[in-house]
Protein backbone atom coordinates (compact mmCIF):
# COMPACT_ATOMS: atom_id res chain seq x y z
CA UNK A 1 0.00 0.00 0.00
CA UNK A 2 1.12 4.15 -0.86
CA UNK A 3 0.79 5.99 2.35
CA UNK A 4 -1.27 8.62 -0.11
CA UNK A 5 -3.91 5.10 0.39
CA UNK A 6 -4.18 5.69 4.05
CA UNK A 7 -1.57 2.98 4.77
CA UNK A 8 1.06 2.61 7.49
CA UNK A 9 4.72 1.28 6.33
CA UNK A 10 5.82 -1.74 7.91
CA UNK A 11 9.13 -1.29 10.22
CA UNK A 12 10.22 -4.85 11.08
CA UNK A 13 9.84 -8.06 10.90
CA UNK A 14 7.52 -10.00 12.82
CA UNK A 15 7.37 -14.08 13.67
CA UNK A 16 6.82 -16.03 16.02
CA UNK A 17 9.16 -16.78 19.38
CA UNK A 18 9.11 -19.49 21.48
CA UNK A 19 6.73 -19.27 24.87
CA UNK A 20 8.51 -20.54 27.87
CA UNK A 21 6.45 -22.07 31.09
CA UNK A 22 5.30 -19.04 32.65
CA UNK A 23 4.21 -17.67 29.03
CA UNK A 24 2.40 -20.82 28.43
CA UNK A 25 0.12 -20.91 31.48
CA UNK A 26 -2.81 -18.79 31.33
CA UNK A 27 -3.81 -20.75 27.77
CA UNK A 28 -2.62 -24.07 29.76
CA UNK A 29 -5.52 -22.90 32.35
CA UNK A 30 -8.31 -21.48 29.54
CA UNK A 31 -7.63 -25.28 28.57
CA UNK A 32 -8.16 -26.72 31.77
CA UNK A 33 -10.98 -24.74 32.56
CA UNK A 34 -12.77 -25.27 29.03
CA UNK A 35 -12.10 -28.64 29.40
CA UNK A 36 -13.86 -29.65 32.75
CA UNK A 37 -16.62 -27.10 31.75
CA UNK A 38 -17.27 -29.39 28.76
CA UNK A 39 -17.31 -32.41 30.61
CA UNK A 40 -19.53 -30.84 33.34
CA UNK A 41 -22.24 -30.14 30.54
CA UNK A 42 -21.74 -33.87 28.79
CA UNK A 43 -22.10 -35.41 31.95
CA UNK A 44 -25.66 -33.28 32.81
CA UNK A 45 -26.89 -34.42 29.49
CA UNK A 46 -26.25 -38.11 30.94
CA UNK A 47 -27.36 -37.93 33.58
CA UNK A 48 -31.11 -36.66 32.69
CA UNK A 49 -34.09 -38.55 33.55
CA UNK A 50 -35.14 -39.97 30.08
CA UNK A 51 -38.51 -39.30 28.89
CA UNK A 52 -41.23 -41.50 29.72
CA UNK A 53 -43.15 -43.35 27.10
CA UNK A 54 -46.83 -43.05 27.20
CA UNK A 55 -47.58 -46.78 27.96
CA UNK A 56 -45.87 -46.23 31.13
CA UNK A 57 -47.59 -42.93 32.77
CA UNK A 58 -49.66 -44.69 35.37
CA UNK A 59 -53.66 -44.56 34.91
CA UNK A 60 -56.35 -44.40 37.54
CA UNK A 61 -58.41 -47.53 36.76
CA UNK A 62 -62.34 -48.48 37.04
CA UNK A 63 -61.88 -48.94 40.97
CA UNK A 64 -59.52 -45.62 41.48
CA UNK A 65 -56.58 -47.03 42.06
CA UNK A 66 -53.56 -46.74 40.03
CA UNK A 67 -53.09 -49.10 37.22
CA UNK A 68 -49.58 -49.82 36.07
CA UNK A 69 -48.38 -52.16 32.83
CA UNK A 70 -45.28 -53.91 33.99
CA UNK A 71 -42.67 -53.13 31.24
CA UNK A 72 -41.29 -55.14 28.73
CA UNK A 73 -38.36 -57.04 29.51
CA UNK A 74 -35.16 -57.04 27.28
CA UNK A 75 -33.27 -60.11 26.74
CA UNK A 76 -29.55 -60.13 26.50
CA UNK A 77 -28.05 -62.91 24.58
Amino acid sequence: MDRAEGGVAVDGYHYRRSLGARESLPAVGVGIVVGLAGFYLARLLIQRTPLVRQRDIPVVGDRGSVVRVPPARVTRS
